[in-house]
Order: structure tokens, then C-alpha cells, then sequence
């Protein structure tokens, strides 16, 4: 099952190399998304070695990604977390969309995000392809850097000051759960400085409750697989949705003069 996952994990790399590549050749230089170049493989190959030395084994077993654990993962807690989460989502967006969003993308405070400004103007079923590979490849890093390398530290460290296993275990998934909206949050609170907008909490509250859930499943099923897949399927789902509604497209500038 490694072999799969590795495979998957180059195929998405590439992914994000030729949606990089196609960004440049369609947007020519004044597109932002065109003057970065996308680190996501680098920092994914930065992170599997920083777990081979943290864990002193073969990375994806010591994250229990393994065939075994994936047939003991809670298939309907799964599927139900996601549905619920993703029509959340989709109300979430859609009414912040409506009364916010849509000034603050059109007057460029804020982006689409990397994968939809990188498979900008590309038709469905070449985004739908690429785009799978963009959010397995990015949310595997995210998983193992929050849900594995920080929970891991934090359950040590609460341990090492005597901490019992199961508050340890508390500690890890709150604090780690709580860096995820962070990262979330910090850019958006930036973009968004001096706008009166729910955004930059939105952007805090949902990933830190959901980094919560997907550890309380991960610890049931052993593994990673729970959170990565919901966490895979979310952020997979919303590009889809985006990309057929074309809501982004209508709001946001350049698109509209691409």
C-alpha cells in the first residue's frame, strides 16, 4: 500500500509542476500565480525526510498507511463527517460569498487559491484530473505535518512534564488542531486588515474544529488515512464545485479578462 501512496504522491507532485507550468503559458507574467513557483514538492519531500528521522522507520507505516489500517478505518463516521462538513462548507461559503466575498474578490484583498488560480481557464476535465492530484498531494503534507509530525511532538513534550497518556493525547490534538486554523487564519486576517468581514474567523473556527475531528479519527482507526481522506475529499469537492458554478470566475478580475 506504501507503493500505492508513493505513487500517488509523485503523480500529484507532477501535477502541481504542469499546472504551474500552464499557469505561466496561459496568464503570461502579470498573473501573481505565474511570478511563484509552487514549493508544495519540495516541502512534501522536506517533510517525509524529517519523518524518517523523527520516527526512525518508513514514514507512511509509522502513520499507520497501511492496507490493514485502511480496512479498519470507520467508513460511515468517515462519509458522514465529510458530507456534514462539506454542506457546511457550502453554506458557509455561499452566504459569506454573497455578502462578502465577492467585493473583496473583485477588488483583489483576496484570491481564489492556489489550486483554482493555477487551473484558471483550464476546461473540466483537465482540471478535474489535475486538480486531484493538486489536493492529494496537498493535503498528504498538510496531514502528516499537523495531524502526525506536531500532534507527535506535543504528545512527547506533554508527556516528558508528566502529563498522563490520554491528556497528552488531549493536548496534542487541540494544540496542533488549533495551529491548522492558524495557518488558515494569519494570512487571511492579513489580507483582510481593516475589513470589517467574518472571513479570517471562518477561516480559524472551521479547520480548527475539523483538525479536531479528523485526530479523534485518526486515534480510533490507528492511522492517517480518516483525516486525509475527508480533509482530500473536502478540498477536492470545493474545487469541483467552484470550477462548475464558475462563481469564481464571474468575481474574480482576471479571470474575467483572461
Amino acid at each position: 500500500m506504501t507503493t500505492v501512496v508513493y505513487v500517488g504522491l509523485g503523480l500529484g507532485f507532477i501535477a502541481r509542476i504542469v499546472a504551474d507550468s500552464g499557469s505561466i503559458g496561459r496568464c503570461g507574467e502579470t498573473h501573481e500565480a505565474a511570478r511563484t513557483v509552487d514549493g508544495m514538492p519540495l516541502l512534501g519531500l522536506a517533510l517525509l525526510g524529517l519523518c524518517w528521522a523523527a520516527y526512525r522507520r518508513e514514514p507512511l507505516n509509522a502513520l499507520g498507511l497501511s492496507l490493514s489500517t485502511l480496512a479498519q478505518c470507520p467508513w460511515p463516521s468517515i462519509l458522514g463527517v465529510w458530507a456534514g462538513a462539506f454542506v457546511l462548507n457550502r453554506a458557509v461559503h455561499s452566504y459569506l460569498f454573497r455578502s462578502q466575498v465577492r467585493r473583496l474578490v473583485a477588488d483583489g484583498t483576496i484570491n481564489p487559491g492556489g489550486t483554482w488560480q493555477a487551473l484558471e481557464g483550464t476546461g473540466l476535465p483537465q482540471a478535474a484530473l489535475l486538480g486531484a492530484g493538486m489536493t492529494f498531494s496537498q493535503t498528504f503534507i498538510e496531514e502528516i505535518l499537523f495531524r502526525g509530525l506536531m500532534l507527535s511532538a506535543v504528545v512527547w513534550s506533554s508527556q516528558r512534564l508528566g502529563a498522563p497518556g490520554p491528556v497528552a493525547l488531549v493536548v496534542g490534538a487541540v494544540g496542533s488542531s488549533v495551529a491548522f486554523g492558524l495557518v488558515h487564519f494569519i494570512p487571511m486576517r492579513l489580507a483582510t486588515r481593516g475589513v470589517k468581514t467574518l472571513l479570517p474567523w471562518s477561516a480559524l473556527v472551521v479547520p480548527s474544529v475539523l483538525g479536531v475531528v479528523f485526530c479523534a479519527l485518526n486515534a480510533q482507526a490507528g492511522s492517517l488515512w480518516p483525516g486525509w481522506f475527508i480533509h482530500w475529499w473536502l478540498n477536492y469537492a470545493g474545487f469541483i464545485w467552484q470550477k462548475v458554478s464558475r462563481e469564481w470566475d464571474r468575481a474574480y478580475p482576471r479571470a474575467a479578462a483572461a
